[in-house]
């Protein structure tokens, strides 16, 4: 036999194998826990009697979900709290961002926080770093007052006649540009507070109800303000646990859309890949617009939105609507299983919309129903359970560290949550270079003393941590007491014996003459005051009337 005729032969034989091969490594392949799953899809079958009627049928072989063929990038994902919407969208991000596609998560409960270190995200906190919903960000101030007044009218259902005295405020605010260097919420409070100088009582009253419901946010708003277009070119995760009320989550996420929305409109596309914008509880954003505006134009400018809502009627219509992939996991309330189930199925005809309803009554925890326009019928799917991985350092540090911590304790807490001592060293230093965190070494507090770090302090860096040192010690020597430490109160305000008493912590930057004129201000409101002064400024302020000096060693002696 020829040598061509015996290779034939073996090529021939090696062939099955090789296809045998390649076939099983394919299973393999796509059977990876890390993958989306399809593992069902309806299809219409020829029952006995010659009708046609619609029925799942399993898929044999590993199929997994693809979302590259879709009309536009936008995406719903709704079910059951502990359904497993927020796993879901996880397994979504990191399959989207194995193809260069960057994201933004707005977090309502810091879910995503350990996800953002496995995906290279930055973690933002929005209790200080965040969006400054008054820049006008393109529009006129006329505009810009109309969209404030509705928002803040929305959100805190202010009336007819409060909603028209914020008019006015802002209105003030934007025409006194001499007046206020930067648009932001203490200009508005500013503004309130001259308003209320010359009210009649009504107009006093309006003022005072916006004031209170203003201070919901107030305490939270950014001290930093993130720049949109250094978001478009990375991922992002912003935490917004720390922003305690629904209001001002609802607020921060309006205003981070509105900004994505006139940043799209100005053409500044993110180079490479799709960017995607990551909702949790839509739902909070109510009667809004600015979400389905950004659905309907986004796809434009490479920008897509993963909305995620425990009821349809979260998501306005024209979301669900131009939503080219619509995830339903498990659902059990019959109004919202109905709506979802006819939404998904189209209409009845072979039974299509009763065989959709119970596979979204009867679906496990981290499975769903899918309708793509890439998929002429409905599937059902299987997410991976996503390991979150370890703990964002960053993050963490910059939150221990808002109101004071010694560095033990904050290496002590870091290594709780799984951070290991040469990560949590390198983040500090980080932090620190990048002015997140600012350091002090205390020294003559006894059992304080060593190197303490503080985020973003409002005075400087000594004068907080010592305000932090001065309340611990207080609190171990059994003194209820609380920071204050902002312009209008004392450092500390601590209750002796039935009593408010105010405590100061003077460094020595303040000259005597602001010094008395503090002091004066806050005689008139409390009996007791004690100034705790560092030793080279005690004699500054010594002798003062109705004050008792305390030299800070003294005080921790």
């Amino acid at each position: 036999m020829s040598n061509s005729i015996i290779n034939s032969v073996s090529l021939a034989k090696a062939l099955p194998e090789r296809a045998h091969e390649a076939l099983k490594r394919l299973i393999v392949f796509l059977s990876k826990s890390d993958r989306i799953r399809i593992t069902g899809r309806l299809c219409r079958r020829r029952t006995p009697d010659g009708d046609q009627r619609w029925s799942w049928k399993r898929t044999m072989i590993p199929q997994v979900l693809r979302l590259d063929r879709e009309v536009n990038p936008h995406i719903a994902i709704v079910g059951e709290s502990g359904s497993g919407k927020s796993n879901a969208c996880m397994a979504l991000l990191e399959m989207l961002g194995s193809r260069d596609a960057g994201f933004a998560v707005l977090d309502t409960s810091d879910e995503y926080v350990g996800l953002a270190g496995r995906l290279g995200a930055r973690v933002y906190n929005c209790a200080r770093s965040g969006i400054n919903i008054f820049e006008l960000d393109g529009l006129s101030a006329r505009e810009k007052t109309s969209d404030l007044v509705l928002m803040f009218t929305r959100h805190f259902k202010l009336g007819q006649y409060q909603a028209s005295v914020l008019n006015r405020c802002l209105r003030y605010m934007y025409d006194g540009t001499e007046r206020f260097q930067a648009h932001s919420m203490q200009s508005l409070m500013g503004v309130i507070a001259i308003f209320r100088n010359h009210a009649d009582s009504r107009e006093s009253a309006a003022l005072q109800t916006i004031r209170d419901r203003l201070g919901m946010i107030y305490s939270s708003s950014v001290r930093d303000s993130i720049d949109m277009g250094s978001v478009l070119k990375g991922s992002s995760v912003f935490a917004m646990s720390e922003l305690h009320t629904a209001e001002s989550q609802a607020i921060f996420m309006e205003g981070f859309l509105r900004k994505l929305y006139s940043t799209m409109l100005e053409k500044r596309q993110r180079p490479g890949g799709m960017f995607y914008v990551v909702v949790e509880e839509a739902a909070k954003l109510g009667e809004s617009a600015i979400l389905s505006r950004v659905v309907s134009e986004g796809r434009k400018y490479g920008i897509g939105i993963i909305a995620i809502a425990q009821s349809s009627k979260g998501l306005a219509r024209d979301v669900r609507v131009n939503s080219s992939v619509f995830m339903s996991l498990y659902q059990r309330e019959p109004e919202e299983l109905n709506y979802v189930a006819n939404f998904i199925a189209g209409g009845n005809e072979g039974h299509r919309f009763i065989e959709v309803k119970k596979a979204l009554r009867t679906l496990g925890r981290h499975c769903a129903v899918v309708s793509m326009h890439g998929s002429r019928e409905p599937i059902t799917a299987r997410f991976p359970i996503v390991q979150r991985g370890r703990d964002n350092a960053e993050y963490r540090i910059a939150e221990l560290s808002k109101d004071g911590i010694s560095r033990g304790e904050l290496l002590r807490k870091l290594y709780s949550r799984r951070i290991n001592y040469a990560d949590a060293c390198a983040a500090i230093e980080m932090l620190l270079k990048n002015g997140t965190i600012q350091r002090h070494i205390v020294e003559g507090c006894g059992e304080h003393d060593g190197t303490w770090y503080i985020a973003k302090p409002r005075n400087s860096a000594r004068h907080d941590i010592m305000v932090a040192i001065i309340s611990r010690e207080l609190a171990e020597k059994g003194v209820g007491n609380r920071i204050y430490n902002g312009p209008n109160g004392p450092d500390i305000v601590a209750s002796i014996e039935g009593e408010n008493v105010a405590y100061e912590y003077e460094s020595g930057s303040k000259s005597r003459k602001d010094v008395l004129e503090m002091l004066e201000r806050r005689r008139r409101q409390y009996k007791t005051i004690l100034v705790i002064a560092n030793p080279a400024a005690a004699a500054r302020y010594a002798p003062l009337e109705g004050v008792r000096l305390i030299d800070e060693h003294e005080f921790f002696s």
